[in-house]
C-alpha cells in the first residue's frame, strides 16, 4: 500500500511538473511580465500608503488624478467611505445620493500627496433654505481640522463652490451633513498648483512601464526633485530686494545696517508681507530655496498659486542655513514671489536653481538613492515589485525629517499702502506715522507683472 501512495505521489508530480512546462510557455512568469502605467499607479499609492484613500475598484484614471493632481478629484455619489441616512436613486439618467433622514451624512476619503490649498465644491440640489455643512478631518481623529462656511444649493442641480483648505500631506475624510431632500450627484476636490507625479509622457492605462518611467515617478512621489542636478548657475537675489507691502522691517542700529544685515528682510515684531520680481531666461524645473531663520513660520506663495510653508522653528536659537522651499517648473519670463514673515523670521538671501530634468537625471537620482529602475524597454514585475517596496521603505525614512503644520503663518499688520502702491497696486493714502509700528518708505519698485500660473495641461487618463 504504501509503494502504491508513493507511486502515486510520483505520477501526479510528474504530471505537476509536465503542466507547468506546458503553461511557463504559454502564460511565461508572472515575475517577468511587464507592468503597465494601471498597475505602476496603483503600486505607487500603495507604495505612499495611500491605498485606504483610494474607493473600491477605482478605475485607473481616479489613480491617475489622485497622483497628477491636475485635474479635480472627480467622486461619484457611490464613491462613499461612510454613509447614513441616504439612498441611491436615479432620475433622468442620474444617480444621486439622496438624503432621507433629518440627520444624514456621508464621507469621503481624501489621499494628499503634496501640501497646499484645496477647493471643495458639490454638484447637487435641494432646498435653498436647508444649507448642506462641510468639514475636513483626519480619519483617526473625529475632531474637524477644518468647518467650511455653510453651503445653499440650488433647486435645481447645480454646481456649489463649498471653500478652500490649506492641507498638508496625509489622508483625510471630507464629511458633508446633509438636510432632508438634497440629491448629490457628485462631489469634487479641486486642486491648488502643485508639482504632478506622472511619467514624462502623462498616464496612459495600457502603455508598458519603461524604466524612465519607473524613476521619474519615484522621485517625484518621494519629493527629491530638488536633488537632480543644476543645469546652469543659480540666480540669487538679496533679501534687500524684496518690496515690503505690509508690515515693516525690523529696525537695525546704524553700525548694524552698514554690514551684512543691511541686505536682509527682517520681520519686525508683527510680521511683514514683501513681494520680489524674477526674470527667469529658460523655460524649466527650478528650485527654489532660502538662507536665514524660519523664526515663527513663513509663507510662500509663487506666482500666486503655489504656495509653500516653512514651520516655526523648534530652536530657541536659529542658525541660518539654506531651506528648500519649493521645487516647480516655471516658464520663461518675470515671476513673482510673495512671502510673508512672522516675527523672528529672516530671509538674507534666495537662490533659484536651474535644474536637469531628463529621464536619466532621474534615474542616476535614484539609482544614487541606492535603487537602478534598469535598462530594459519595459519594467518586468519583479523589478516593479521592489520598487514599490523602496519607495515605502524610503518615504517612512523620510517621515521623520518632514515638518508640517499646516497654514498657521499670521502677521497682525495693517497694509502698508506706500509700498502696495510701489510694487505696481492700486495706491492709496499714506498711513499715519505710528511709533509703535513704524511704516518704512520703500523706494520705487519695477511693476509686478500679473500671476503667471504655472499649473501645466492634465495629462491623458483614461480607464
Amino acid at each position: 500500500m504504501r509503494n502504491l501512495h508513493l507511486a502515486s505521489f510520483k505520477t501526479w508530480a510528474l504530471f505537476g511538473i509536465v503542466a507547468a512546462a506546458v503553461l511557463v510557455p504559454l502564460y511565461g512568469n508572472p515575475f517577468s511580465v511587464p507592468v503597465s502605467h494601471a498597475e505602476w499607479g496603483r503600486m505607487l499609492v500603495r507604495a505612499l500608503d495611500m491605498e485606504e484613500a483610494l474607493p473600491a475598484r477605482a478605475q485607473a484614471s481616479l489613480v491617475f488624478s489622485l497622483l497628477s493632481w491636475k485635474s479635480s478629484l472627480s467622486f461619484a455619489p457611490d464613491q462613499y467611505a461612510t454613509a447614513e441616512g441616504v439612498t441611491m436613486e436615479s432620475e433622468r439618467g442620474h444617480r444621486a445620493l439622496k438624503a432621507v433622514d433629518a440627520g444624514a451624512e456621508v464621507s469621503y476619503r481624501l489621499a494628499i500627496l503634496r501640501s497646499g490649498d484645496y477647493h471643495l465644491r458639490l454638484h447637487l440640489a435641494g432646498d435653498p433654505n436647508a444649507a448642506v455643512a462641510a468639514e475636513i478631518s483626519a480619519p483617526e481623529n473625529p475632531a474637524p481640522l477644518h468647518r467650511f462656511a455653510p453651503a445653499s444649493p440650488g433647486r435645481e442641480v447645480t454646481w456649489v463652490d463649498v471653500g478652500s483648505t490649506h492641507l498638508d500631506r496625509g489622508q483625510y475624510l471630507a464629511t458633508l451633513a446633509l438636510p432632508q431632500g438634497t440629491a448629490l450627484e457628485r462631489v469634487e476636490i479641486g486642486p491648488p498648483c502643485l508639482s504632478p507625479i506622472e511619467p514624462p509622457n502623462g498616464w496612459r492605462a495600457t502603455d508598458p512601464l519603461s524604466p524612465s518611467d519607473l524613476a521619474v515617478t519615484a522621485i517625484e512621489a518621494l519629493n527629491l526633485e530638488s536633488q537632480l542636478p543644476p543645469a546652469d548657475l543659480p540666480i540669487e537675489i538679496p533679501g534687500s530686494q524684496f518690496v515690503v507691502v505690509a508690515g515693516s522691517a525690523a529696525l537695525t542700529i546704524p553700525a548694524a545696517a552698514l554690514g551684512p544685515e543691511a541686505t536682509w528682510l527682517k520681520s519686525g515684531s508683527q510680521g511683514l508681507r514683501a513681494v520680489v520680481v524674477i526674470d527667469i531666461a529658460a523655460e524649466g524645473l527650478y528650485t527654489l530655496e532660502s538662507y536665514g531663520g524660519t523664526g515663527h513660520g513663513q509663507r510662500w506663495l509663487a506666482d500666486a498659486c503655489r504656495k509653500a510653508i516653512l514651520c516655526p522653528s523648534a530652536q530657541e536659537k536659529e542658525l541660518p542655513e539654506w531651506r528648500e522651499i519649493l521645487t516647480a517648473r516655471f516658464s520663461v519670463g518675470r515671476h513673482m514671489l510673495a512671502v510673508t514673515l512672522a516675527p523672528g523670521a529672516v530671509v538674507q538671501r534666495i537662490r533659484l536653481l536651474h535644474k536637469r530634468d531628463a529621464p536619466e537625471d532621474y534615474q542616476a537620482v535614484l539609482r544614487r538613492l541606492g535603487f537602478d529602475s534598469g535598462e530594459d524597454k519595459q519594467v518586468p514585475r519583479r523589478v516593479a515589485v521592489d520598487a514599490m517596496n523602496f519607495i515605502r521603505e524610503r518615504k517612512r525614512q523620510l517621515l521623520g525629517l518632514d515638518r508640517f503644520c499646516g497654514d498657521t503663518i499670521d502677521v497682525g499688520v495693517p497694509v502698508n499702502r506706500v509700498a502696495q502702491g510701489a510694487a505696481g497696486g492700486p495706491a492709496g493714502p499714506a498711513a499715519p506715522p505710528n511709533p509703535g509700528n513704524p511704516v518704512p518708505i520703500v523706494p520705487p519698485a519695477p511693476p509686478v507683472p500679473p500671476p503667471v500660473p504655472s499649473q501645466g495641461p492634465s495629462s491623458p487618463a483614461t480607464p
